[in-house]
Order: structure tokens, then sequence, then C-alpha cells
């Protein structure tokens, strides 16, 4: 008992003490101000501030307030949000509680906003002693010397003589330690700094193979060498492709939390792949830019790869559908993730912190409300080239049979909707008429009504203006689609002879105080049927022989009879027509049936009509009215449901159940094209208005589409090309932009060293204190931009420098004097995180499937051994083990992932599956099994899962541990010694950390 309980001491977990509540971090104050802060001020402080009379004694524009609560008690549980009083208020589920007040309700996603609040630890920087907020909060003088809006320049490198410096970075750092009297770290050895970098780049640990070889190579290029290899590895663009999926909000699903519409994004992946893929061909970075927010504009030749670039914006949240939301989201990734600016703060009001004025958002806005995504998203990697395959055929055979599905339930319902509708054509066109005001004053109706009375040669036509169809159909019953259809179709013959509609243009336009005479002549006219030009439809005119219409109403009468009868002979041809088929043969691709481009883009089989129509000519004349392709009576899928009245709802469900099959075969067969979430330019792109307060009610001056003035200066233009897409990503992507170059660089060490030059990764506007290392900064910009905008060399100049390949360990009175390192005195450890922990377990247990690339999985299960990067994010319900290990939030832009130590953490280290499976895999190794010697084998041990030998101490006590452990179970535990072992190794704080 004594060994074990020193193997553990020796072996420990972490220790997971409850820390005293974390500093807000930028992202969660930038998730205050813009989702929080804007809705209480709005909507509760009138009557829950300081500023008012306090009701139910609770205020809430302080933290501490909420905290605090009122009469009801505290207002706020942090980290539940099932539990909070505010969230039972503002979500009505507690109607003592309610507010806002009657007719203020917050929306559903404002009500999302605030759980999310309260389960990230309700972040508010507002104190008691806040003063109300002035319109804006920085001095307009600074921005002009504020050091991130400067231009890059290139600094001049401290001349520093020490040994030590090996690289210009370390010139600056040098410089900067010396200055403030302290001295770099010592170097970490060569086994700790191959372990460094090879998470560092893959995210994975080094083989023993290879810390062998590094040992082994005592040149002065030797650690160049490890670089350019990992470099060279495709994980490196795994590792770093996740970075950048942090920053894009990746995910495979949409978030929203409604049931309606297929929650995946079927294609997200690709978007996912086309990252690794840039990382590892080491696309420049400026064209990484480019290419995600147009790459549509750019020429593609054959390789149309890039489109899938554009998932940057389009695997976003979707908000229920609320384009302004998505647009919103949209402009906050490119412009944090870019630009280092929180330009979506600006939406409601102009910005509080930085010089971006609300029209600058709408500016932003416009770009994006004059692009769309296509219905049929664009191929990839196209499948026809191998057309023929019977995997190919079997895809289209499933694609087929399901768009018939989902064509024949359209079409059933469709008929079901629009048969009471066609019985009342004399009603549409009698309304049309009755709203005559607008056509009394046309110069052609005047001339009409002034001439003789038609003759038989000669009927009058009619103009019909535009009319407001929704305002009319709501007066008179009928369905404002079909009406406007009906309105259409009467305008498009108002100005020809026509042998349907030309008799009711001339009943129209006889004079109201001698109709019934006049109508009892015209009638006659039209019986006799001998117009010169054009005959009326003889079906019509013998309706009319012998009528005595006395108004309109009568001639609006006759019309519906002519059509009701004409549809009763068309569905007796139908059904006819279906009795006399061969069972089943409806179902079947049958000769006559017709094709159609369907979901897929790809011909599928239509069940042909058996009847072509109906054999006399002139009933069919009146049928393509009322059933053909360009019949009036005709209306889209989405108005359908209106139609249907109370089984609406239940036809939009199984539509997109029915669609949602057409997605998972699309998505999931393997021989189906490969898609892009891909974005396109509107034929017409429109500039948008300034919405005040963000509320679509609320609309300000209209404003062009340009970039945002304070990285523009006198040059700024409006943009021209299309929606403007390509113009801003050439304005960030452009070398005068002083922000693009130093926010991707600062990413990049912080990636590398923990804490970025710049702490707030994704805000450096007024805000952002100047960093410690703004030189430094300026030269890793302008190197960058100098050397092709290339990231692999951009790693390779960090990672040769003595500042990167520092120590980490501590040093009391170094850190009393600069606590947070920023002076960069010695390296930082990190933890692992998610991605690189999972498989970290997998390579030590020789599991890890390398396989690059492809569709979404679930790892959450032990049998799944694809890297973590690979697994399914899904914004609705991401995995609670995503979230113990601080998985970023794919709700919005991420720019670093904030550490916490909770239980669970450890629990998870003990107890799941997949430690005690890999644990098990590592005890059995075929490195292991071969080893008859215990000592071989606990070295060998440490060297797979730590990548060094243990001290002696070590040995002693494993073996020690490992021989009672066996004594004592008699090796018949279903988890033997050395699988107990191998569990205490995948648990150590070595393995977990990253020195």
């Amino acid at each position: 008992m004594k060994t074990t309980i020193a193997l553990l001491a020796l072996i420990a977990l972490p220790l997971l003490l409850r820390a005293e509540e974390p500093k807000p971090t930028p992202a969660q104050l930038e998730f205050f101000e813009k989702k929080i802060r804007p809705v209480l001020a709005g909507k509760c402080y009138e009557c829950h501030s300081r500023e008012s009379k306090v009701k139910g004694g609770l205020q809430v524009d302080t933290r501490t307030a909420l905290l605090s609560g009122g009469d009801s008690g505290p207002a706020l549980v942090l980290g539940q949000p099932e539990k909070s009083l505010l969230i039972k208020a503002i979500s009505g589920k507690d109607k003592d509680l309610a507010m806002p007040p009657k007719g203020e309700k917050l929306t559903s996603a404002q009500v999302a906003d605030f759980e999310a609040w309260i389960k990230m630890g309700a972040p508010d920087p507002r104190i008691a002693t806040d003063k109300p907020v002035a319109k804006v909060l920085y001095d307009p003088e600074k921005v002009k010397s504020h050091w991130a809006y400067q231009p890059v320049t290139k600094p001049v490198v401290p001349a520093v003589k020490d040994k030590w410096v090996q690289t210009p970075l370390d010139a600056f750092v040098f410089a900067k330690l010396k200055e403030n009297g302290l001295i770099p770290s010592p170097a970490v050895d060569k086994r700790t700094l191959i372990r460094r970098a090879t998470y560092d780049l893959t995210g994975l640990p080094p083989t023993v193979d290879e810390v062998d070889e590094f040992l082994r190579d005592t040149s002065s290029n030797a650690f160049a060498k490890v670089i350019d290899r990992l470099l060279a590895s495709p994980h490196y663009g795994e590792r770093w492709g996740r970075h950048w999926l942090d920053v894009a909000r990746y995910a495979d699903t949409k978030g929203d939390r409604n049931n309606r519409g297929d929650p995946r994004y079927p294609y997200a992946w690709t978007y996912r792949d086309y990252v690794i893929n840039a990382f590892n061909k080491d696309l420049p970075f400026d064209r990484f830019v480019t290419e995600q927010i147009a790459a549509d504009r750019l020429p593609q030749g054959e390789d149309t790869s890039a489109l899938a670039a554009l998932g940057f914006l389009t695997v976003g949240k979707r908000f229920m559908g609320n384009a302004n939301d998505v647009i919103d989201d949209r402009i906050d990734v490119v412009t944090q993730g870019f630009l280092g600016l929180t330009a979506a703060c600006a939406r409601c009001h102009d910005h509080k912190f930085d010089p971006i004025p609300i029209k600058d958002y709408y500016s932003l806005h416009g770009i994006f409300a004059s692009s769309f995504e296509p219905e049929n998203l664009p191929t990839l990697v196209d499948n026809k080239n191998n057309k023929n395959s019977p995997e190919y055929k079997d895809y289209l055979a499933q694609i087929a049979a399901v768009e018939g599905e989902l064509q024949r339930y359209i079409e059933t319902e469709s008929t079901k909707a629009l048969a009471p509708q066609r019985a009342k054509v004399g009603e549409y066109l009698l309304a049309i008429w009755e709203n005559r005001q607008q056509f009394k004053d046309a110069p052609a109706a005047k001339a009409a009504r002034a001439a003789k009375p038609p003759t038989a040669g000669k009927l009058p036509k009619g103009p019909l203006p535009p009319q407001n169809f929704v305002a009319l159909a709501r007066e008179k019953g009928l369905d404002p689609a079909l009406l406007a259809n009906w309105g259409a179709k009467l305008r498009e013959n108002a100005g020809a002879l026509h042998p349907v509609f030309t008799p009711f243009f001339a009943f129209g336009q006889l004079p109201a105080e001698d109709f019934a005479a006049k109508a009892k002549e015209l009638a006659v006219v039209i019986a006799a049927n001998k117009a010169a030009a054009r005959p009326v439809n003889p079906i019509l005119a013998k309706a009319f022989a012998g009528a005595e219409p006395r108004s309109m109403k009568d001639v609006a009468a006759i019309y519906s009879t002519v059509f009701k009868e004409v549809d009763e002979a068309w569905q007796a041809v139908l059904k006819d027509g279906v009795d006399k088929q061969p069972k089943g043969k409806m179902a079947k691709e049958a000769k006559a049936a017709k094709t159609k481009k369907g979901i897929s883009n790809e011909p599928i089989i239509q069940v042909a009509a058996i009847p072509a129509g109906l054999p006399n000519k002139d009933q069919e004349a009146l049928r393509q009215l009322i059933h053909g392709e360009n019949s009036a009576m005709q209306v889209s899928e989405r108005e359908l449901p209106r139609l249907l009245g109370l089984a609406g709802n239940q036809f939009q469900s199984r539509v997109q159940a029915i669609r949602n099959k057409i997605v998972t075969v699309d998505s999931t067969h393997a021989a189906a094209p490969i898609r892009a979430m891909a974005m396109n330019d509107l034929a017409a792109p429109r500039d948008s208005a300034v919405l005040f307060r963000g509320e679509p009610s609320n609309r300000g001056p209209v404003v062009p589409r340009q970039f945002l003035e304070v990285l523009s200066g006198e040059k700024r233009a409006p943009f021209k090309d299309g929606s403007g897409r390509l113009d801003l990503a050439k304005s960030i992507a452009s070398r005068d932009n002083p922000l693009t170059a130093r926010v991707i660089v600062n990413r990049v060490w912080q990636w590398h060293f923990g804490e970025g030059i710049v702490t707030s990764a994704s805000d450096f506007g007024m805000r952002a204190e100047k960093p410690a290392h703004a030189e430094l900064l300026d030269h890793l910009a302008t190197w960058f931009m100098d050397n092709g905008w290339s990231l692999k060399k951009l790693h390779r100049q960090i990672m040769l420098s003595s500042v990167y390949q520092q120590g980490s360990a501590k040093n009391d009175a170094y850190a009393k004097k600069d606590p947070g390192n920023r002076l960069l005195w010695k390296q930082n450890l990190h933890r692992l995180d998610f991605e690189a922990l999972r498989d970290t377990l997998l390579v030590v247990g020789g599991k890890l499937d390398h396989t690059l690339g492809g569709r979404p999985i679930d790892v959450t299960t032990a049998a799944t051994t694809r890297r973590t990067l690979y697994g399914l994010v899904d914004r609705r319900e991401l995995p609670e083990l995503f979230r113990t290990f601080d998985f970023a939030n794919p709700d919005m832009t991420s720019s670093q992932r904030y550490t916490t130590t909770v239980p669970q953490q450890a629990l998870f280290m003990m107890n799941s599956t997949l430690v005690i499976e890999q644990a098990k895999n590592l005890a059995h190794r075929s490195e292991l099994d071969k080893l008859s010697d215990s000592a071989e084998k606990v070295r060998q041990l440490y060297r797979l899962a730590l990548q060094r030998p243990p001290s002696a101490d070590e040995l002693k006590l494993a073996l020690e541990y490992v021989t009672k452990q066996s004594e004592r179970t008699g090796g018949k535990t279903t988890m033997d010694a050395w699988e107990k072992f191998a569990q205490a190794l995948l648990q150590t704080n070595e393995l977990i950390y990253v020195n």
C-alpha cells in the first residue's frame, strides 16, 4: 500500500482546487456589451436601475445588484440559467415574475443569449459607481495616435551583443528585459524542445524514434531540420487549421433551437478541409483572407476547391432565419477574425470604445445583404466522371426516389389546396375589376367609355395598373398570391385581344349607369364570335349566348361556371386515366416520364401526368389557364401552408422530413458529389439603411457599401464591384492596412506561447493596451509581409529564436516584477487542449487513425480513433465532454481558449472508457510485449507516454508497484498491474502539460 501511495505521489493527478472566480475574458465582455447590456438598458433600466423608481426591490444595472436580487431573491445563479430567477422572468416561465411588461416580451434568441451569459458566469464590467454611459468612451484625438491604427513600419533591430541573441526577435526581447533588469530563462533540453515543437506544430507527441534521432543529431541545424519536418507533415495543417476554426466559429450544425428545417450543415466539413489544406500548402495569408471572403469573385479555372473557403462566412449560427442577425455574425467574424476590431458593437449605435460609427456598420451590412447562398451549392469534387459506376447509379437512384416522393407529395397537397380556389376564378376577376378606381382615369379606359358600343369586328382592349393585392385579398376573402397572379395575368393580356380575357375587359369598361342594356348588346356580339383579329374562345362565347348580365358580378359568375365545368372535365379524364393504369405504374419510371432538375441538381424522374390534356382544344385552352405551367393558379411551395389552413403545419413538417432524407443521401452517400457552402452576389446589389438600435422599424439614411473610415482615410470610396465582398477582401488583405498582418502575427505568437504579444487577440481597438513588445510585433508583421505572407516561414522564424526555446520554470522575483510574463523572460507552461489530449491518448495507445479529411464523425465514443478535429461539432448539443475540456464556443468567433480546472476533468482521466482502453492498449503495445525484463518494460512505457526514460527513483517505485500489485491480485483482475501502471502514466501532469 505504501508503494502505491508513493507511486501516486510521484505520478499524481492534477490537483483540482476550486479557484477564485476568474476575471472575465475580452470575448466574454464583448458578449456582454453586444448581447446583454443593450437589452438590459433598453428593456429593464426604466424600472430596475438606480436612476429609476426601483420595482420589486430589484436593480439590474450592476452585477452585484443582480446577484443580490430583489424581493424574490437573487436574480442569478451563476452557471445555472435554469435556476436563475432572471431567466424565469424574461422567458415567461413564471407568470408572477414575468418581465418586461406585457407587449415587450424578449425574443427567444435574446433569452438564449441571457442563458449563455449566465452559463459563462455572467461576466459584467459594471460596478455600482458607474455613471450613465456617454455616447462614446474614447477621446477622438487619441484615435490618431493609437498604436494599432498607425502604419506598420519596420523598426530598427536593437544592437545587442549577447550569445543568447540568435535572431532579430531575440534582440528585441533581450533589450527590453535588460531595460527592466531581467535576463532570459535558460534554454530547455532537447527532449523538452522536440516535445514542445511537435505539439506546437502537429498537436501530437513525438515518437520514440523522432526523439532519439534528434538526440543523436549534434549538427548546428538539428532543430531547424525538426521544424522543417514538422511543417511538411500533413498533421501541421490539422493542428493549425483547428486553431483557425476557433476564429471561424466552425460547427457542423446551424444551432437553431426550433425544430424547423434541417439542423445540419451537410458540407461544413468541406470548409474545415479547405482550411487544413490551405495551411499545409502554405497558402499566402493575404490570399487566404481573400478566398474566405470572396472566392466566388476570383477566377477559378477548372479547380473550384477555393469555393469551399466561403464556409468562413456561411458556417455561422442561423438565428432561426433572422437575416440581420446572420449578417451581424458575418460582420463580426470578418472584423474580429482578420482586423481585430469589434465592429459588430456598432449595430445599434456608434461604437462606445472605437471610432466605428453606426454608418460604417451598415456600410458592411450592405455588402453581406447583397450576397446570397445559392440553393444548389457548387460541386467541388464531381463524381460524374465515374457516372457509369454502380455506386454512382445507386446514388442517383436514391436521390430520384426521395425527390420523386417529395414531388408527388407537394403535387398532391397542391391539388388539395388549389381545388377550391379554381372554383373561384370569377371571384378573382371580379375582385380585380371592383378595385377599378385605378383604371378609371387611365387614358385608354376613358377612350373606351367614350367610344361607340363594341361591334362584332372589334372588342376593346383594357389597361390594368398594379394594385395592392394583399389588402384587396384580405377584403375579399381571397388568397393574396393567387389574386396577384390573376392581376398579373390580366395586365399581361390587357394590351392585346385575348380569346378569354377580352370579353371581360369589354364588360368591365361599360358605364355603370347603363350597364344592363349595353351588356346585353355586348353579350350578343361575344356570342356571335365574329371578331376578325382573334375570335373569342367558343366555349366562352357559347356561355354568353342569351345571357343578360346586369352587373359585373353576373359576368364573373359566367366565368366561374365555364372554368368549373372545364375543371370537372379534367378531373374526370385524370380519374379515368388512373383507373386504367396497371397497378403500381405511377410509382415506377414510366417511358413517358419527364425529367426535372432536382435538389441534387441531377435529372430526376418525374411521374408523367397520364393524359396530356383535354381532347377538345377549346376546353384545353381554358384548362391551361387554371392548370397549365403558366397558370395563374400556381403558388410557390412556401405559400401552400397558408392555402392548406390547419393542415399547413403538417405539410411543412412532412416536406422538411422528406428534404432531410435528400440531404442525408446527398451528404453521406460515398458517390455523392462534394459541395461547397458558397456565396454569390445578387444581380442587383443594394446599399443598406442604418437601423437605429438595430430595429428594422427605426430606419435611418441609406449608406454606401464601403470600408471602415478609420482604416481608409481619404482614399475611401464606395465599393462598386458586385456586392463589394471582393473589394472588402482586398481592403483587408492590403499591405497598407495597419491591422491585418499585426493581428495574424499576434495570433501565431499566441498559439506558440499561450499568450499573444497583444493579449486581446481579437480586439486591437482603443481598449487594447500598447503591448510591451510593440516593436517586436511590427518587426514580425513587416517580415511576414516581406516574406510572401508565409505562415510556415513565420513559424520557423519564431521557433528558431532563443525566446521560443526558453524554459518555463518559475522565478518568484521575476514574477513580482512582471506577473503576466509580458516581457517574455520565460516560455509559458500550457495544458493540452481537448483535441491534443484525446489525440495523445490514442497515439500513446497506438490506435490513432491518421486519415486526413472527410465528413464529421462522433468522437465521444471510445471506439472512434480518428483525430478529434474531425469530430461533429453540434451547436445545439455540444457534447459535455467538449465543454468539460474548454472547447471553443462555436456560436461566436473565439480568439483564445481559456483553461479551467474542474473535478470532471480528473474524473474523466480516471474513469472514462477511452482512457482505460488506451491504457490497456499502451500496456500491450508490440514494443512492450516482446520485452521480458520488467525494468525495460517500465523504461519503454515512460518513453512511449512521456517521451523520456524514468529516473532511478521512478523506475524503482514502478517496479515495486507492479510486483506487489501482481502478487496481490494473482494476475486475475480484469486490468492487470501493467495496465493500471499505464493508466497512472496517462494521468500525470507531465503528459497533460507542455513544458
